[in-house]
């Protein structure tokens, strides 16, 4: 029984720290043009590797 307790407490604390990605867009807002500005981005902080990035560029600067 202790060990089947362990196992589920130890499956719930992983599914916890398991962490979901955003969709996360540049709007270049921030006044710097640097990544590291949450500012720079909609959701007012600096993307992490889960994050899905967009950075949309007009056609007339590509």
């Amino acid at each position: 029984m202790c060990k089947k307790l362990i196992y589920l407490v130890s499956i719930v604390l992983f599914m916890g720290s398991v962490s979901q990605g955003a969709d996360i867009q540049w709007t270049g807002l921030g006044g710097d043009n640097l990544w590291s500005t949450p500012e720079n981005w909609d959701l007012g902080r600096v993307p992490t590797l889960e994050d899905e990035v967009r950075i949309d560029v007009p056609a007339a600067a590509a």
